[in-house]
């Protein structure tokens, strides 16, 4: 079911790494250059995916080439209420990420070139403007949309950044309803999160290990990391004291601990 939720060809994307993976060992002298050749001559990818350096240029241009279309678009439509601009922007931000899918990856085969991660960031952003406009919602409402997008990207695009975000708007949102519900929920706010990042680690790993695609070993390894940081960050005594007095307001005399400080010192 993954496997369709990927807007690439998994097998195109696993001939790429192969292909990145023997040039890494052509550099390190482990490939001989013949070697390479003959690995290029079997194994081909229709991916475009240029190098670094040009998927900066390209992110750059791109994001100056969406400005310059819908800059003007917007000054002929002169729109003025902000039913209208909402309205707007969520057409353009669907209307992007159509000529993301599309365009860009099923038409002209497209592979983290710049040009996709420029689409992605004004499609997603126009459409968040779209769904939420310009109105003060809760925080509660934002880190949802934020977590929502952000794990869409990370499954459609494999993209690592979004993974990051994912955990981290999840994380985030633990915070905020416990924060919202003080008293003992509040203090129990460190173990809740080590429980969620302790709960997503080990499935990571389960998953990882029944998952015999090498493709997502990266996006597996970078999870469990990012899941240990936080667990640590979590359960660490002068980060937890230090968040409750900045980010809860609570003040803690010099001689005073946190609650279930116990907890954190054994």
């Amino acid at each position: 079911m993954i496997k369709k939720l990927i807007a690439y060809s998994i097998e195109e994307v696993e001939k790429l790494k192969i292909l990145d993976y023997a040039n890494d060992l052509n550099k390190s002298q482990i490939v001989s250059q013949n070697q390479l050749e003959i690995i290029r001559s079997q194994i081909k990818s229709n991916l475009y995916s240029p190098s670094i350096f040009m998927r900066i240029l390209l992110f750059v241009l791109s994001l100056i080439g969406f400005a310059t279309v819908i800059g003007p678009i917007a000054l002929i439509l002169q729109i003025d209420s902000e039913v209208g601009i909402r309205f707007t922007a969520l057409f353009t931000g669907v209307a992007i990420l159509l000529l993301l899918d599309l365009i860009l990856i099923k038409k002209n085969k497209h592979y983290k070139s710049g040009v996709t991660e420029a689409a992605l960031l004004v499609g997603l952003l126009l459409l968040s403007i779209g769904l939420l406009g310009f109105d003060q919602f809760s925080i509660f409402n934002y880190l949802l949309l934020g977590f929502v997008f952000t794990l869409f990207v990370a499954i459609r695009y494999l993209n690592t950044t979004g993974l990051i975000a994912a955990l981290g708007f999840l994380g985030a949102l633990i915070f905020n309803i416990l924060i919202g519900l003080g008293g003992i929920a509040e203090a129990l706010l460190p173990f809740a999160l080590m429980m969620l990042y302790g709960v997503i680690f080990l499935g990571v790993n389960k998953l990882q290990k029944q998952t015999e695609r090498f493709l997502f070993d990266d996006f597996f390894t970078l999870a469990k990391v990012f899941c240990l940081l936080l667990f640590y960050f979590a359960g660490n005594y002068f980060v937890v004291r230090e968040l409750s007095v900045e980010i809860m307001g609570n003040y803690l005399e010099p001689e005073t601990n946190i609650p279930f400080a116990y907890l954190f010192l054994c």
